[in-house]
């Protein structure tokens, strides 16, 4: 009975121990000086194989050191040398599993995220850096952070993000094989393809059987992992940098932005469609668009971004007036790879006249910059007949694609 007894009460220790037990973050595999700070300390220990992670816990490693950590639910990752890492183990709203979060501090992290699809966007895997949020369900990518240009670089491996803005709460969509960079006061830039000597420059540090893995898995999941399949491709819509035939040729990267709002809108149009934007250097779409499954493809170009001034005298020739023409005019092609279809062919153009003052001439209105979120700015004249023309444009190619 006794011996009975206290096998009972070593199972019920056992039973509490796996149910009670603290999250961890284990050592995969480590070199060079590694250090750990332990959450609430301000000491830093020598870092060894054997040692455990925990919530809140900060991992730092030296000139010459690199670690892979193995979190809770199967992801790794490859901590590059002069890189800082925070640990963030918290519970999922329903507690039946653990978030795996991260913060690089500063420094260089490839993320290899086990392929779990959460039931909610709430326990999807965030990270952290000084400039973005990443969230995950299922992918791989590089986090370059640059604490001096306060800059984070994310290049993609294999799978889709969103990559947010922390200053200006802006989020894009970003796909394989890209990267963007995003810097503290400025708009996420416009996704790059990830060229084969950024992949080479990883070898240095990561095995190259891993990053071979990945890119398999990048064609493969790109060949099955379809998301509302028409034949042979997904429901996404790429959009190329639009391209600037205007008179105009000022300061104002008025391509990017306006390609960039017009993707916003988009999406905001089109929740069931992943929107992304393409480099302009890509010279055949119709490739680029396979390569992504992307169905839809949109190209747009600025025909008309300009001011004019405008006299008129009354029919009695006692009244002479004098007025500032913003004009605006978008022209964009839609087509549907699943069937080679153009759906769109058309120019949009908006006027808006104002008075002819001071604040309604370039040399005033280009001391501040291009940016249509900002709402003091959209309400100028040239503001105005850009939104306009934008919303006409993609009102247009919402509804085809729709």
């Amino acid at each position: 009975m006794i011996k009975t007894h206290f096998i009972c009460i070593l199972l019920s220790f056992s039973i509490f121990s796996v149910l009670f037990a603290k999250p961890t973050v284990t050592i995969d595999s480590l070199s060079g000086i590694t250090e750990i700070q332990r959450a609430g300390t301000i000491n830093w220990e020598n870092l060894t194989k054997e040692t455990k992670l925990f919530n809140n816990d900060m991992v730092r490693i030296s000139e010459k050191g690199i670690v892979v950590l193995q979190w809770p639910g199967g992801t790794q990752t490859y901590v590059h040398k002069k890189t800082q890492i925070l640990i963030n183990l918290v519970k999922s709203k329903s507690e039946k599993s653990i978030l795996s979060n991260a913060t690089v501090m500063f420094g260089t992290a490839l993320f290899i995220v086990k392929k779990i699809l959460p039931k909610d966007d709430s326990e999807e895997m965030r990270i952290y850096t000084p400039t973005a949020v990443l969230s995950i369900r299922g992918t791989s990518f590089l986090v370059d952070v640059d604490s001096i240009r306060k800059s984070t670089t994310v290049k993609m491996l294999n799978g889709i993000i969103s990559v947010k803005n922390v200053a200006k709460n802006i989020s894009i969509v970003l796909g394989t094989p890209y990267q963007t960079i995003i810097q503290q006061n400025n708009y996420p830039s416009a996704p790059i393809a990830v060229l084969q000597e950024d992949l080479d420059s990883l070898k240095s540090w990561i095995p190259e059987s891993v990053i071979k893995r990945e890119i398999i898995n990048q064609i493969n999941d790109s060949k099955q992992d379809r998301i509302n399949l028409t034949g042979d491709y997904q429901e996404k819509c790429l959009i190329t940098q639009f391209t600037n035939s205007s008179s105009y040729s000022g300061p104002w990267p008025i391509e990017k932005e306006i390609t960039r709002q017009f993707a916003n809108i988009l999406r905001n149009k089109l929740s069931s469609i992943v929107v992304m934007i393409s480099d302009s250097s890509h010279k055949e779409p119709n490739q680029i668009g396979k390569n992504l499954n992307a169905r839809f493809y949109i190209s747009g170009n600025i025909n008309s971004f300009e001011l004019n001034k405008h006299a008129e005298i009354s029919i009695h020739g006692d009244e002479y007036r004098e007025s500032i023409i913003a004009k605006a005019c978008i022209s964009i092609t839609v087509t549907d790879f699943s069937n080679n279809k153009e759906l769109v062919r058309k120019s949009f153009c908006a006027e808006i006249t104002g008075k002819n003052i001071q604040n309604n001439n370039w040399n005033i209105l280009q001391k501040d910059g291009f940016n249509l979120d900002n709402t003091a700015f959209k309400n100028t004249i040239i503001g105005k007949a850009v939104m306009n023309s934008l919303l006409q444009s993609v009102t247009s190619a919402a509804n085809s694609i729709e």
